[in-house]
């Protein structure tokens, strides 16, 4: 079955409609594909890669001798001279769909992509878990979206904001330890171009190594992931200062922004009186967000964060590198 982002109402991208952040995240397990996503059926005790991409025949995308996708066959089918039923570029691609579809690794193959097994599994706690936002992120370094995008459990990850203003106007979201958290977070598995990308557009940040030794993480399979990256804030994350722990994150942008206009008159003169201003502000003028970060440490806002893991580890461990 594909899917448009549009249909499925995934498509706003958070960069360029700031208080719709942090987006919808991908809702089940699936691949981005451009501008559509399909799903994926997790197998206890199969890995990633041969999970079935679900459909029936004749929906699945051919890579043809240039590397675009035809659908040469008859109506039905896809396929540039296989046989009825199955799908083929003459080379690699899918031999036939097993029960639910053709297995991940196989269509990434006959896409031209890498499997996934060679590929970084990065773990989201803001917009990255949103497939339009992940396909902007791509698409401005010219990069197709072709993203294995699986909501995963996670232990002992807390979901702040950032002590910072991005540049689309947001204030996003940033993780912290909570040993008692519990909750389900998007893990993107991305090729090396792809992750290069993600990683430029997260200046405020550094990735880290998440261990699942200390960070239990479970597939929707109910398999362990080894590990996964995570994007740290470096400049800590907000607090709330009704109650003095992490506000919040990757929620209601526009009731964060309101909240953080009522606490601070400082705010309000700088970016008020209302959320819409505070992006437009913020959005249109770098000086104004640094001053307004300045003013949530003037605050005592500013929690540092300094009890997740604070290195990489090796450099860019795939997904069969950090294989349990």
């Amino acid at each position: 079955m594909r899917r448009s982002l549009r249909d499925l109402g995934l498509d706003a991208v958070p960069f360029r409609h700031p208080l719709e952040y942090p987006g919808r995240p991908a809702p089940e397990p699936c691949l981005l594909l451009e501008a559509e996503l399909l799903p994926l059926r997790a197998v206890p005790g199969r890995p990633l890669g041969a999970w079935p991409v679900v459909g029936g025949e004749g929906t699945w995308p051919v890579v043809g001798a240039e590397g675009t996708h035809t659908d040469g066959g008859a109506e039905g089918t896809h396929t540039d001279g296989g046989t009825e039923g199955t799908h083929t570029d003459g080379g690699g691609g899918p031999s036939s769909d097993g029960p639910g579809g053709p297995e991940l690794d196989a269509l990434l193959t006959a896409l031209g992509r890498l499997v996934t097994g060679h590929r970084h599994p990065v773990l989201a706690v803001g917009s990255n878990a949103s497939p339009a936002q992940m396909g902007h992120k791509l698409a401005a370094h010219g990069l197709p979206a072709a993203v294995p995008m699986v909501p995963v459990t996670v232990r002992g990850i807390g979901v702040g904001c950032s002590a910072h203003i991005g540049r689309a106007g947001y204030v996003a979201a940033a993780p912290y330890a909570d040993p008692a958290a519990e909750r389900r977070l998007v893990v993107s598995w991305l090729d090396p171009a792809q992750l290069a990308a993600v990683d430029a557009s997260e200046l405020h940040y550094r990735r880290v190594l998440l261990p699942a030794t200390a960070f239990p993480m479970t597939l929707p399979s109910g398999d362990r992931l080894g590990g996964a990256y995570l994007y740290v804030s470096r400049h800590g994350v907000l607090l709330d200062p009704a109650t003095g722990r992490p506000h919040p994150g990757a929620e209601d942008q526009g009731a964060l922004l309101a909240a953080l206009l009522r606490s601070s008159k400082r705010l309000r003169n700088l970016l008020g009186p209302d959320p819409r201003a505070w992006t437009e502000r913020a959005r249109a003028e770098e000086a104004v967000r640094l001053e307004g970060a300045r003013i949530f440490g003037e605050e005592g806002w500013i929690r540092p964060e300094g009890e997740l893991p604070s290195s990489a580890g090796p450099p860019d461990l795939r997904h069969a590198d950090l294989m349990p």
